[in-house]
């Protein structure tokens, strides 16, 4: 659930600022055309592949920053099956499942023209970043200047099918030093 709730919506679940959401039987947010800023979203979902922190689908638009994201049953941040123009920037990722950011499309829609940027993406049980087509492959996706660190499966894709779609520009490998994970 929410705790501490200041600018959240309860039902249609998009959420503004400030909150506690964890513990939730989906998705922590499940958002299109607005923001999640300065959340914690820890913990939430029970289907372990498709239940994330934050759930962007058919979006034109979007601010996705300074959120704590970690600990969710599948990925942090799923950008599918047809977000467009969502800013991914100053969050940490941690913990998740899955990864910590997944960008997609089904056999139809593709989400196209994402950035995301300065990020700390580590210690996710499979990659840091990766994208997944099952149709058209999204283009003008930009994934620059992110800190990944101890993602099982990689940081940042080198397999080409997981770095379909994303424009892979300075990002770092680097232990992000944290005090207490």
């Amino acid at each position: 659930g929410i705790e501490n709730a200041t600018d959240s919506t309860i039902g249609g679940m998009t959420a503004g600022a400030r909150n506690v959401i964890s513990g939730n039987t989906y998705d922590g947010i499940s958002m299109d055309d607005v923001g999640s800023t300065g959340n914690h979203i820890l913990g939430n979902g029970t289907h372990a592949n498709l239940d994330h922190g934050v759930y962007v689908d058919k979006a034109q638009g979007g601010l996705i920053a300074n959120n704590v994201i970690e600990g969710n049953l599948a990925y942090g941040i799923q950008l599918y099956t047809d977000a467009d123009g969502v800013i991914v920037t100053q969050n940490t990722i941690v913990g998740n499942g899955r990864s910590g950011v997944i960008v997609g499309g089904n056999a139809t829609t593709a989400s196209d023209g994402n950035l995301i940027v300065d990020n700390v993406i580590a210690f996710n049980t499979f990659s840091g970043v990766r994208s997944y087509w099952a149709g058209p492959v999204g283009t003008g996706n930009v994934v620059r200047a992110n800190v990944g660190f101890g993602n099982a499966g990689g940081d940042f894709p080198t397999d080409p099918f997981l770095a379909s779609g994303l424009d892979l520009v300075d990002n770092t490998i680097a232990d992000p030093l944290f005090v207490d994970r």
